[in-house]
C-alpha cells in the first residue's frame, strides 16, 4: 500500500509539475496534456467491474495490464 501511495501521489502531483516546469506548459496545457490518461482510466473502470463480476481472476487482469503497459512503453 505504501508503494501504491507513492505511485498515485507521483502521477497526481509530480507529472503536472514536470510538464509545467521542465516542458514549459501552462497549467491549463498541462491539464489538457494529462487528461487523456484519466479519461481512459474512467472508461476502463466499468469494464473491469463487469469482468470481475463475471468471475475473471483479478491477478490475471493485473498481469495483463502490466504487460500491455510494458509493451506500450518499449515502442
Amino acid at each position: 500500500m505504501l508503494i501504491l501511495g507513492f505511485v498515485l501521489l507521483g502521477s497526481t502531483v509530480v507529472l503536472p509539475q514536470f510538464t509545467q516546469t521542465l516542458l514549459g506548459y501552462t497549467a491549463t496545457d498541462a491539464g489538457l496534456a494529462l487528461s487523456p490518461g484519466g479519461l481512459v482510466i474512467m472508461g476502463c473502470m466499468p469494464i473491469v467491474g463487469y469482468l470481475l463480476t463475471r468471475g475473471f481472476d483479478p491477478r490475471s487482469m493485473v498481469i495483463f495490464g502490466l504487460v500491455v503497459a510494458r509493451s506500450r512503453s518499449t515502442r
